[in-house]
């Protein structure tokens, strides 16, 4: 396994690089550390696999202000074009799911296939309550009209 310090748009990033093959970009979940996918790295042997933390996160430099998904994808694809990597997949889990579906929007021809884990499909996850509980008692009434 390899770490690099990657210096990208003014940020420091951490970035880990681990075994041969068809590249496999892996993102964590919010504050999720690069260590934390080892364990499934162990099993994809016949995979590149390449994972960081993100901004903020273990040993990323914390930057000045909060960085939103599409800056964070922008910095992904400068990530991969830094280490000579033209498509990968990508695997993403939970928040790393959303920087995931962010980066494929921005730059489909980088990604190959997209896996998602435990993620939504955006902003669905930002509705109100009050307003799933409203949809939901609309859909009683017109069941019970029915």
């Amino acid at each position: 396994m390899t770490t690099l310090k990657l210096a990208i748009k003014d940020f420091e990033l951490n970035v880990s690089i681990r075994g041969q093959g068809s590249p496999l970009l892996l993102i964590n979940g919010l504050g999720g550390l690069i260590r934390t996918f080892d364990p499934l790295r162990e099993e994809l042997a016949d995979y590149r696999t390449t994972t960081l933390d993100v901004l903020g996160v273990g040993k990323s430099q914390m930057p000045r202000w909060p960085m939103r998904l599409p800056g964070h994808a922008n910095l992904i694809a400068e990530m991969l074009k830094q280490l000579g990597i033209n498509q990968v997949d990508v695997f993403g889990v939970s928040w790393g799911g959303a920087l995931a579906q962010e980066f494929a929007l921005r730059y489909p021809r980088m990604v190959r296939r997209l896996i998602l884990a435990a993620t939504s499909s955006g902003p669905a996850m930002l509705v109100k309550p009050a307003d799933i509980l409203d949809f939901c008692q609309k859909q009683q009434r017109k069941t019970a009209q029915a």
